[in-house]
């Protein structure tokens, strides 16, 4: 078989695939629990389960968010695709309600890693003293942590989706401030004559004179 019969073959596989997956969303978002997703969202994260190996479901319910068309994970998620590859995630002892240490190792290269997130970075971003970290601190802490190391270290798991909900609401709301672009009108500048010695007084003022008109 030639390699232009195998391509072909591969794109019509890949058309039927999208069929089934739009499809499928169809159908899901008759449901209240999925609907909110949106049909775009539901398929951008069934996409994404199918190219980790991941089943559906365990996507759209809860490992994957969508936040204004981004794509989010949870570190639930997180955790479980690294350990399903093989890699290693350990919680530093020294963590605290004040700090999360989270040291990272991968499987196929031995690289390690290690990402922390304390009550300090969480000040100068200025999530500290929310209702959640209030009654949550460490949990908060391990997930900035956790989706950080998830980033760095297993950038081929996190595929651009290596944030958690609230980053991903931060990140929507730094969007909404952006200033709008508007269009600007290009000038084109006057060409300027060349520069000649001018021995008369009188030339000099008129040409002077003709590049200001």
């Amino acid at each position: 078989m030639s390699n232009e019969l195998v391509v072909q073959d591969d794109f019509s596989k890949q058309l039927a695939e999208l069929d089934k997956i739009q499809e499928t969303c169809k159908k899901l978002m008759n449901t209240k629990h999925y609907a909110k997703l949106g049909e775009d969202g539901i398929h951008t994260i069934i996409a994404r389960c199918k190219s980790l190996g991941i089943h559906p479901f365990e996507g759209l319910n809860g490992g994957f968010y969508m936040v204004q068309g981004k794509m989010g994970m949870s570190t639930e998620m997180m955790a479980a695709l690294v350990r399903k590859r093989g890699h290693s995630i350990t919680k530093d002892p020294k963590s605290n309600n004040e700090i999360v240490i989270l040291h990272g190792r991968r499987a196929d290269s031995g690289d390690t890693w290690t990402c922390s997130f304390s009550k300090q970075d969480a000040e100068a971003a200025g999530l500290w003293g929310g209702p959640t970290w209030k009654k949550y601190p460490q949990v908060m802490l391990y997930n900035r942590a956790m989706s950080m190391l998830f980033r760095q270290l297993f950038p081929d798991l996190s595929m651009g989706a290596g944030y958690v909900e609230d980053e991903l609401k931060e990140i929507a709301k730094v969007d909404e401030y952006k200033l709008p672009v508007t269009e600007c009108e290009i000038v084109q500048p006057k060409v300027m004559p060349p520069v000649v010695v001018l021995e008369n007084r009188n030339e000099l003022i008129m040409q002077l004179s003709d590049i200001l008109i």
